[in-house]
């Protein structure tokens, strides 16, 4: 005896009609006149007397009945009961997917005190491309994301900054600009640049760019950050990067000069617009924005 062979029961007794009870459960006609059968067979009894217009309930259905529909109550209040436990669990997990950067902001001290202040809540940590951060939140993988933009307004997520920081072109500090206080771009039209290949990024980089009348001697790259760094230390290239990737990981004979008129980014936590945020994404949420609030873009003018 199955809980579909219930359901099938009862819901051709109260329509006395096999034909409207299928479409009431959204399956075929003969799969719940199998089911009714494989129950007669179990009980050995016949539950309905057939005609060509319609199906009467028989006395032994009639005493079934009750037992049935007791059964399928309970059943659904167990599912209920059920439901609510899966979802008390998924609220003790925080899913988060961010863009490479939960160390050079100090985001991964934040999350662990978070855990310390919170034991019974866990998380489950990923990083990745901007596109795969936007995915995981649109299909609610994640429930927050972290990305930077310059942009925080958007019809499908709910945004909140929690801090800003700036392009700077990081270079040797023997490099002749290496001493200004901010730079123009275009001064750097003879150097090279040894660019992180991200789309993400690259359309920053020619926002950057753009002023640059020559053409631009520009290296794209899938290396680690330290890898371009080592190229910069020895005074192969200059790259354009934010101000925090450019002091973590921390080199030695590199500098840091901010590129005048270049509008900040943003750091940014993200959710999916119109949906109820369970209460510990809330929480979290607030912690890092209350965490980072005194937070500013680090002087880029000082030695690395």
């Amino acid at each position: 005896m199955t809980i579909q062979e219930l359901r099938c029961l009862t819901e051709v007794a109260k329509e006395s009609s096999i034909t409207k009870a299928s479409k009431r459960l959204n399956i075929t006609q003969s799969f719940v006149s199998k089911q009714i059968s494989m129950l007669e067979k179990e009980l050995n009894v016949q539950l309905f007397h057939r005609n060509t217009h319609m199906v009467t309930p028989s006395d032994e259905c009639k005493s079934v009945l009750p037992y049935a529909e007791k059964i399928l109550e309970l059943f659904e209040q167990m599912e209920n009961v059920n439901n609510e436990c899966k979802k008390s669990l998924d609220q003790k997990l925080l899913t988060i997917s961010s863009i490479p950067v939960l160390n050079h902001y100090d985001i991964v001290s934040s999350i662990i005190d978070f855990e310390k202040k919170h034991p019974d809540i866990s998380f489950q940590l990923s990083e990745g491309a901007v596109s795969d951060v936007l995915t995981s939140v649109e299909h609610q993988d994640a429930d927050i994301g972290i990305v930077r933009t310059d942009n925080l307004k958007d019809n499908v997520y709910d945004i909140f900054p929690f801090l800003s920081d700036r392009f700077v072109v990081l270079m040797n500090e023997s490099h002749p600009l290496s001493s200004c206080r901010s730079i123009d771009v275009g001064m750097l039209k003879n150097d090279k640049f040894l660019l992180m290949n991200d789309q993400y990024y690259i359309a920053y980089y020619k926002k950057i760019l753009s002023n640059i009348d020559a053409s631009v001697n520009v290296t794209y790259t899938r290396a680690r950050l330290s890898t371009i760094k080592t190229f910069i230390k020895n005074n192969l290239y200059v790259t354009i990067i934010p101000s925090r990737m450019a002091f973590f990981p921390k080199f030695q004979g590199l500098k840091a000069v901010p590129i005048e008129d270049c509008k900040p980014i943003h750091l940014v936590m993200i959710t999916k617009k119109g949906i109820e945020m369970p209460y510990i994404c809330r929480e979290f949420i607030d912690w890092i924005l209350n965490r980072y609030k005194d937070f500013s873009a680090l002087d880029s003018h000082l030695q690395l």
